[in-house]
C-alpha cells in the first residue's frame, strides 16, 4: 500500500461523494414511493442516472480529453452542491416533484461529465506499478459507501427529514472538490493540444475493444446472477432470510477480494482470464447447489471473482490507453455498459421464467468460459508506460 498521499485523497473524495449520492437517492426514492404511491415514478430516479451515463458519458469523456482540466472537475462538484442547496432553499410542501426531477437530471448530467474525467485522473496520480492496488482499495471504499449509504439515508429521512440528507449530499460534493483542489496532478503535456477526433474513433484502440467485450460480458453476468439470487432463495425455506444471506455472501466476497488485491502483487494479463473462469465455476456451483451451504459458497466465490476480474480489467485499460484518450475511453465504456444493463436484466428474467435456474446458470457459465478463453488467448505483453495528461 505504498501510495503517495494524493492517491488516498482520490480514494477519500470519491468515497465521500458516492456516500452522499447513495444517501440522497435512497431518501428521494422513499419519499417518491410514499407521496405518489407510484413505483414507476420512483424508478425514474434510477432511470435518470442510467440515461445520463448512456447519453453523456462519451460526450463528457471526449470533452475532458480535449478541453478538460482539474478545474472542470472541481467546478462540476461545486455546481452539484449548488443544485442541492437550491433544492433545500426552494423546498415546498407539498413537494413539487417535476422540479425535483429537473434538479436530479442536472445532477446526473454533471455526473456524466465528471465520472470519466475523474477516472482519467487515476493513472496520472498513482504510480504505474501500484495501479492494481489503488483500484482495489478505491473499489473497496466505494463498495463500503454503496452498502452504508442506503442505510444512513433511510435512517436520516425517517428521523431528521429529507433536508438533512440534501445538506449532507451537498457537503459531500464540497469535500470532494476540496480533495481535488489539494490534489497534485503531473502535467507534462496538455490534452487540449491532442488532435480532436470523433469520440467513437476510440474504438480503433484494440485494448479498448477488448475491454468493452469483457465489460459487456461481466455486466451481463452481474445482472443475471443478481436475479438468480431470489430465484435460488425460493427453493429454500425462509426465502427472505436466505435471500439476505445470499446477498450478504456475495457482497462479502467482493470486499474480501478487494482487500486481498490491495495487499498482493498479481500478474494482470494471465489472471484476468482465470478470474473469468472462476466466475463461470462459481455460477455453475450456485446453479446446481441443492444445499444452502453450497449456494452461499457459490455466491461468495462469484462476488470475489467479480471483484477480481473487474479490477484487473480496469488496470489493463488504464495501462493501455494514452492519457489524452483516457476520459473518452471511460465515457464510451460507461455508455455501453449502462445501455446494456436494462437489456441484460430483462433477458435474465425471461430466461429464469422460461428455462429455470439450472439452465440459466449453465448458459451463463458457457458465456463466461468462452470469454475467459478469449482473454487467455489474447494475452499481450504489458503495455507501454502511460503519458501524463490532465
Amino acid at each position: 500500500m505504498s501510495f503517495n498521499k494524493h492517491a488516498w485523497i482520490l480514494i477519500t473524495g470519491n468515497a465521500l461523494s458516492l456516500l452522499g449520492d447513495q444517501i440522497l437517492l435512497t431518501s428521494l426514492m422513499y419519499l417518491a414511493a410514499r407521496d405518489t404511491g407510484s413505483l414507476l415514478f420512483t424508478a425514474s430516479f434510477a432511470l435518470l442516472s442510467t440515461l445520463s451515463l448512456t447519453l453523456l458519458g462519451p460526450v463528457g469523456g471526449s470533452f475532458m480529453d480535449h478541453r478538460g482540466s482539474k478545474l472542470h472537475l472541481i467546478g462540476a462538484d461545486l455546481l452539484r452542491a449548488l443544485l442541492l442547496v437550491l433544492l433545500v432553499v426552494f423546498w415546498t410542501n407539498p413537494l413539487q416533484w417535476p422540479a425535483v426531477l429537473g434538479i436530479m437530471a442536472g445532477l446526473s448530467a454533471l455526473s456524466g461529465f465528471f465520472n470519466p474525467g475523474f477516472r482519467a485522473l487515476m493513472p496520472l496520480v498513482v504510480p504505474r506499478d501500484h495501479l492494481l492496488k489503488f483500484n482495489s482499495w478505491n473499489t473497496t471504499a466505494t463498495r463500503v459507501a454503496t452498502l452504508t449509504g442506503p442505510l444512513i439515508g433511510g435512517l436520516m429521512v425517517s428521523s431528521l427529514g429529507i433536508q438533512a440528507a440534501l445538506w449532507l449530499d451537498a457537503a459531500s460534493f464540497v469535500l470532494s472538490a476540496l480533495c481535488l483542489i489539494v490534489l497534485k496532478v503531473p502535467r507534462t503535456s496538455s490534452p487540449s493540444r491532442a488532435p480532436r477526433k470523433p469520440v467513437w474513433s476510440l474504438l480503433r484502440n484494440a485494448a479498448l475493444r477488448r475491454y468493452l467485450i469483457l465489460a459487456s460480458v461481466v455486466n451481463a453476468g452481474i445482472s443475471v446472477f443478481l436475479l438468480m439470487l431470489p430465484a435460488a432463495a425460493l427453493t429454500f425455506q425462509q426465502g427472505g432470510t436466505v435471500l439476505g444471506a445470499l446477498q450478504s455472501s456475495y457482497q462479502a466476497g467482493m470486499l474480501t477480494a478487494g482487500v486481498w488485491l490491495g495487499v498482493r502483487q498479481v500478474q494482470v494479463q494471465r489472471a484476468l482470464g482465470w478470474g473469468l473462469a472462476l466466475m463461470a465455476a462459481s455460477v455453475l456451483l450456485f446453479s446446481v447447489s441443492a444445499k444452502l451451504s453450497l449456494a452461499l459458497a457459490g455466491a461468495l466465490c462469484f462476488g470475489a471473482a467479480l471483484m477480481f476480474t473487474s479490477l484487473l480489467a480496469d488496470t489493463t485499460l488504464q495501462k493501455s490507453i494514452p492519457s489524452h484518450q483516457m476520459a473518452g475511453g471511460y465515457g464510451v465504456v460507461q455508455s455501453v455498459s449502462a445501455a446494456l444493463r436494462p437489456f441484460s436484466i430483462v433477458l435474465g428474467g425471461f430466461l429464469l421464467d422460461q428455462v429455470g435456474l439450472l439452465w440459466t446458470g449453465i448458459m451463463l457459465t458457457c458465456l463466461l468460459l468462452g470469454t475467459a478463453l478469449f482473454a487467455l488467448l489474447r494475452t499481450e505483453p504489458d503495455p507501454s508506460p502511460i503519458e501524463s495528461g490532465l
